[in-house]
């Protein structure tokens, strides 16, 4: 991720001296606000889209850079945007359904009038569900993750059997 390092305007003084510079042009804020971060969190626990994104649909949010700052630099923010993300991901997989059982533009109608398949709509709409998974699976693992078989079904005269083994190996091995 890309942080951004904006230089400080210096002015000169009469004396020779360097001051900051008083001048401030608009722009997104960057000074940490409970009431916005309470506002981004919502945006993003409410829509599908990314952060870069939300930020352009909401001109008075900060740069998407920003909020990625105050995730690392603030705990109490950093928990209110997990939790927003977790919701999202739910929002999301609600879309990727969505997706899946819209078949309105499955089939066009050719220049001769069949019906055909239309192969360009399907394959966009798997990349999207299949994004959606995966990006799911990554936000998510928990829920949307694959999910490993680790159990192992061992009989107690197997496991008996096992460390027998086991320890006249290690009796073989100390005898050397």
């Amino acid at each position: 991720m890309r942080f951004l390092i904006k230089k400080k305007k210096l002015s000169q003084k009469s004396k020779g001296e360097l001051v900051k510079s008083e001048s401030r042009g608009k722009g997104r804020p960057s000074s940490y606000n409970d009431n916005l971060a309470k506002e981004i969190c919502m945006a993003i626990s409410t829509s599908i889209y990314g952060l870069k994104k939300i930020c352009e649909l909401n001109p008075h949010f900060p740069a998407a850079e920003t909020i990625c700052r105050w995730v690392v630099l603030n705990e109490e923010f950093y928990q209110q945007y997990t939790r927003a993300r977790i919701h999202q991901a739910e929002m999301q997989a609600d879309h990727a359904l969505d997706i899946a059982f819209d078949g309105s533009d499955d089939t066009i109608i050719d220049e001769n009038g069949k019906e055909k398949c239309n192969n360009e709509w399907l394959a966009r709409s798997r990349l999207i569900v299949d994004t959606i998974k995966w990006r799911a699976s990554k936000l998510v693992p928990k829920i949307y993750g694959d999910k490993l078989e680790s159990t192992q079904h061992i009989t107690v005269s197997e496991r008996f059997t096992r460390i027998k083994k086991a320890m006249k190996e290690t009796k073989k091995h100390d005898e050397e």
